[in-house]
């Protein structure tokens, strides 16, 4: 018989029992409110535990169902504080079979159907990567106070001792800490506490931790994993599991469970508290209570209708006590099955036919009504392999199982086998040997002797000649000849008068035809006629005018003065070509000049006249900064100017030569803005408006705001392009009359150069 024991929080209530109130301890709804004993408020504890500050504590609520590696974020309020921590429930995957079979977590579970797990090192030589699991606190832990943490650690089979440690940190956002495979230490990283850790063993069993915890910080997220030193035991993939959590204020008079045992499908279970007989009990299931049981142990027997929340209620001299709770569930058992199939044969698993090797996962429902996972090894013996590599001449057959075979290639049969029961599968590798053709190319010249295997050849032609190989198939040889034609060619060249051209043993330096023997590509015979010209050299003159200043460019050498300039070259027979250069230079004296530099106000206009241009210019052109042509007239007449500018004037006499001038624009802004700071908007057509007067240099009035003294906006207009449609206020606020007073005006105009001019004031009305 194996024991649950459960310790008690000593933290009293009283039971009274009246009319039309709940009876506590009779399984029945006296009160006809839907609610059963303790179920009913009428039978609450004076006094609760403290709240538990960790969200999900049992892993029940869900966002989906894990069923792989690392599903971690099914699990509500809960995350990976590193990778790649596991989240498992009995609804899908309930241990890491990425890892090895043997890590699976002791049954049956502490507490409901849901659980994480996270590794302590791995293999091979892995004594950093850790796993670790994390979650934000439903309310931050009080600074100077001591609470208690506990929770049940599951051993599996592989992995006996870790060093327990709890980590917190004052901002739930730094969770999680890592998202790097190589996780590293929590307290390596910016915000993460110590708090406290734990040597603990165990061999295939759920123990109850417990940890005290002094907050001397406001800590808001906790971290449980393995410390930061190296698992010993890290070889073996050391994992381990967690359930249950439960972190309050420390209380002096309550302890939380300890060690959970047995199967309520293997045998009977007693749920047993440590105090004595002087109290009495009373037991509850699902907060109803089971009649009869009112000793300080229970035992229940092998049945799914056991599962469920136990309770019990402890009468003291003083009043009572309401246990925690402890859930019963269902737990999983686990088999293991071999079995071993023919390559291209079925097994036959449950609903399935398998036909590849691997393990494999199963489901069952016992009469008890638990669980049980099935790990089906399935073994594919593969068929006898035999392999055959026959060759035959191109041209040739072989037969093998009746089919005739004459193609190179991989061919596949199928025979029964008395070795494995399995097939035999025969692969024939079948090698074609070509008869092998060779072709050699050969070239003689017109008249000479060609002789091969006692044959004389002298026309140009292919020839086989046949011969058996050393493997026994045919093999042809084919001389490709060719007979080179002696021939006459005839060539062209020319050479500059002076020169000499050599040809054969001859140096040629007159025009003429000549005839000449040469030996070809080939070594055979060639005659060459050779017709010959000789190129005479060219002369040139050249009479060339520049402006002051500029230069002529003959054949690559620049000249700038007056004189007479001599360059050779070639022509297109590629011979002397002499040209002579009669360069002359044009001057002038006069040319063009602008005013001074002139200032305008913002927004005039101007016009520009030269003060001089000579009178040999034929063309003048006005030029921007940008160097964009403004006007070819005489006179340049700019409007609007906004901003300096340079301009530029550039004319050009008969000869093309060019002078030019430059004059500059400076605007002077010269705003003007002119307010009245007194009206009389009384209908005598005198002063009935309040508005700004302003020069050319006002493009646009942006926007005006007139207050009164209380600061009520009593007048606003803003964009007006045309101010000289603009009256101004008429002093009327809200379609009346505005009262006589002062008020302050903020206006902001555009001048014509886009710049804001801010005005503000005040303006008395007066009627």
């Amino acid at each position: 018989m194996r024991v649950y024991l459960i310790i008690i929080a000593s933290i009293f209530f009283s039971l009274s029992i009246s009319a039309q109130i709940e009876i506590c301890n009779n399984s029945i709804d006296d009160d006809g409110d839907g609610l059963i004993d303790i179920q009913d408020s009428d039978c609450d504890c004076d006094q609760i535990l403290p709240s538990g500050l960790i969200p999900n504590e049992s892993f029940e609520i869900m966002e989906c169902c894990p069923t792989g590696e690392a599903d971690f974020q099914c699990a509500t309020s809960w995350q990976q504080a590193a990778p790649t921590s596991d989240y498992f429930h009995t609804c899908g995957i309930t241990y890491p079979t990425w890892i090895n079979p043997t890590q699976q977590p002791p049954q049956p579970l502490p507490d409901g159907q849901g659980y994480v797990g996270f590794r302590d090192g791995k293999r091979p030589g892995r004594p950093d990567y850790k796993e670790y699991v994390g979650a934000c606190l439903t309310d931050e832990m009080e600074v100077g106070k001591v609470y208690t943490l506990d929770f049940f650690l599951g051993f599996p089979l592989s992995s006996n001792s870790i060093n327990m440690t709890i980590y917190a940190t004052t901002e739930c956002n730094n969770l999680p800490f890592t998202t790097n495979f190589d996780t590293g230490c929590p307290t390596s990283n910016p915000g993460w506490d110590q708090l406290d850790a734990q040597f603990i063993q165990g061999d295939n069993e759920w123990l109850n931790v417990t940890f005290d915890l002094f907050a001397d910080k406001p800590y808001t997220a906790i971290i449980l994993g393995p410390g930061c030193g190296a698992n010993l035991n890290y070889e073996n993939d050391p994992y381990f599991f967690v359930d249950r959590l439960n972190l309050v204020e420390k209380v002096e008079e309550g302890l939380p469970f300890t060690n959970i045992e047995g199967s309520l499908c293997e045998e009977e279970i007693t749920l047993q508290l440590d105090l004595g007989d002087e109290f009495g009990y009373q037991w509850y299931m699902d907060g109803i209570a089971i009649l009869g049981e009112e000793s300080n142990t229970i035992t229940l027997a092998v049945q799914a209708f056991n599962v469920g929340t136990y309770s019990v209620v402890i009468i003291t001299p003083v009043g009572c006590v309401l246990s925690e709770e402890l859930e019963l569930t269902l737990p999983i058992l686990f088999g293991e099955e071999e079995a071993t199939i023919c390559e291209g044969e079925t097994y036959s698993m449950g609903d399935d036919l398998l036909t590849d090797a691997g393990e494999y996962l199963y489901t069952y429902e016992s009469i008890q009504g638990c669980d049980s996972i099935v790990t089906l090894n399935l073994n594919v013996l593969e068929a006898s392999q035999t392999s055959l590599t026959p060759t035959i001449c191109e041209g040739e057959s072989i037969i093998i199982n009746g089919e005739t075979l004459t193609q190179s290639g991989n061919y596949f049969y199928t025979f029964d086998s008395a070795i494995n029961d399995c097939d035999s599968i025969v692969t024939v590798v079948l090698t074609v040997l070509e008869s092998v053709t060779r072709t050699e190319f050969f070239s003689i010249c017109e008249g000479d002797p060609f002789m091969f295997e006692g044959t004389d050849l002298t026309t140009t032609g292919t020839y086989p000649f046949f011969y058996t190989q050393a493997n026994g198939c045919d093999s042809t040889f084919i001389i490709d000849l060719t007979v080179r034609e002696n021939y006459t060619q005839d060539a062209f060249a020319s050479i500059c008068s002076g020169e000499v051209y050599p040809f054969g043993t001859q140096t040629l330096t007159d025009a003429g035809t000549y005839t000449g023997g040469l030996t070809s590509i080939y070594g055979c015979d060639s005659s060459v006629v050779l017709t010959l010209d000789v190129e005479e050299a060219t002369f040139s003159q050249i009479e060339a005018t520049i402006c002051e200043g500029e230069f002529y460019d003959l054949e690559g050498t620049v000249y700038r003065n007056a004189g007479s300039y001599q360059a050779v070259t070639s022509n297109v027979n590629n011979c002397d070509s002499t040209i002579f250069l009669d360069l002359e230079t044009i001057s002038w004296n006069d040319g063009v000049e602008l005013p001074l530099d002139t200032v305008i106000n913002l927004g005039s206009d101007i016009i520009i006249i030269p003060v001089y241009v000579a009178p040999d210019f034929l063309q003048t052109v006005w030029l921007d900064e940008a160097g964009e042509v403004l006007s070819n007239d005489p006179t340049l007449l700019l409007t609007g100017v906004t901003q300096d500018q340079e301009i530029t004037m550039t004319a050009v006499d008969e000869y093309g030569c060019v002078d030019k001038d430059n004059s500059v624009i400076r605007v002077d802004r010269n705003i003007g803005i002119y307010t009245p700071n007194i009206f009389s908007p009384n209908g005598d057509v005198s002063n009935d408006y309040f508005r700004s007067t302003v020069n050319e240099s006002i493009g646009s009035l942006k926007e005006i705001n007139i207050y009164d003294r209380w600061g009520n906006l009593v007048y606003h207009r803003e964009n007006l392009t045309d101010l000289s449609v603009w009256q101004g206020w008429d002093g009327k606020f809200n379609g009346k009359d505005a009262v006589s007073g002062v008020y302050v005006y903020i206006s902001t105009f555009l001048a014509l150069d886009g710049k804001e001019e801010n005005v503000s004031g005040d303006i008395t009305l007066i009627r």
